[in-house]
């Protein structure tokens, strides 16, 4: 199944301290604020996560993402009732797969994107901007969303999700557990 292709080991992760941004006003250090990023991508498409890689050269303020190997949904069987196609439904069952190791490790913090995710050009700035003006108690944040309605505005540059598609970057926060997640 689905594993992150790099070591990550529980001492290290034990002894890391990671930010909660609930309690800061001032700049914090946007490295710390997951205890993992991960990056879904195929095994056969090295091409993908290199493009993705190269991306992220010089604009990436997070902890670097570590691979996460993607399901290939045309080699798992679908559900009858499935009429998106098996690379959604691939898509669906990676991101399962990153949650259900996220909540096997423990992890409270995680940001999860997939290797066609583009960072703006700023990105530093804007999340800075964004993390500082979250609501204290978020549990999911959408980096990028396709809005099916139009979202509520919490305050400028923060808007809440009222039904949106897409999860090509986005962070979940919390205790994680199944139920939470699915």
């Amino acid at each position: 199944m689905a594993k992150i292709t790099q070591n990550l080991e529980r001492k290290a992760q034990a002894s890391t301290t990671y930010v909660d941004i609930s309690e800061h006003s001032a700049p914090v250090d946007l490295a710390r604020i997951f205890e993992r990023v991960v990056v879904i991508n195929l095994p056969r498409r090295a091409d993908r996560l290199e493009r993705f890689r190269q991306r992220l050269n010089g604009n990436w303020p997070f902890a670097q993402p570590q691979r996460f190997e993607a399901i290939d949904g045309s080699t798992v069987p679908m559900p009858a009732t499935w009429d998106k196609g098996a690379g959604a439904w691939g898509c669906q069952l990676s991101h399962r797969a990153v949650l259900d190791a996220a909540i096997a490790d423990r992890i409270s913090s995680l940001l999860v994107l997939e290797d066609d995710a583009y960072p703006v050009n700023d990105l530093a700035t804007q999340a800075q901007r964004l993390f500082l003006r979250v609501p204290s108690d978020w549990d999911g944040i959408m980096l990028g969303a396709q809005h099916l309605l139009p979202p509520q505005v919490i305050q400028p540059g923060v808007v809440r999700c009222q039904i949106s598609n897409r999860s090509h970057a986005y962070a979940v926060r919390g205790p994680l557990d199944r139920k939470s997640v699915v």
